[in-house]
Formats: C-alpha cells, structure tokens, sequence
C-alpha cells in the first residue's frame, strides 16, 4: 500500500474520531483553506505538519505513517480543553 494514502486514511480517520469538520481543524491548526484536503489528494506533509497533526490528534508521527500503533495517552485535561462548551 503506497504511503501516502496510509498517511491519508489514517488521518482521516483520526478526524473522523475527533468529531470535527476539516475546516475547524485547518482554522485551529492555521492551515490554510483545503491544507487537509491536500493530504487526501496525496500530498505529502513537511516533517513539522506531519508532528503537528500528532500532536493535535495525540498520536504518534509514526502511527499516522502507519508504522506503528503508537496511540499516545490521552488525558482528561487535553480531552476538555479540545471541547467546546456544548461538549463540555
């Protein structure tokens, strides 16, 4: 399986799980309009977007490369800080 569409299928998945639209995580992130949509198409990311959407989804770097598993913790504080006040 080519390594960009892993890439893609798990970060999809991740924003699939989060539960929030694209545009709301490129707008959190500060990406520009259709960054996300990009991976999708199979761009490849930098090396400091690719940590930085691991950091956002907490998961590893090589997890959204799909060379591991590596799901980190997730505590309860980053949990509620992610929330909007609805989720709250």
């Amino acid at each position: 399986m080519e390594k960009n569409f892993i890439f893609s299928e798990l970060l999809f998945q991740a924003i699939e799980q989060s539960h929030k639209s694209v545009n709301c995580i490129e707008r959190e992130l500060g990406y520009p309009r259709n960054a996300i949509h990009n991976y999708k198409e199979g761009v490849t990311p930098s090396a400091y977007r690719l940590i930085e959407l691991a950091h956002y989804f907490h998961v590893t770097p090589d997890y959204l490369l799909g060379l591991s598993d590596g799901v980190s913790p997730i505590s309860i504080d980053i949990i509620f800080n992610q929330s909007d006040e609805e989720q709250k």
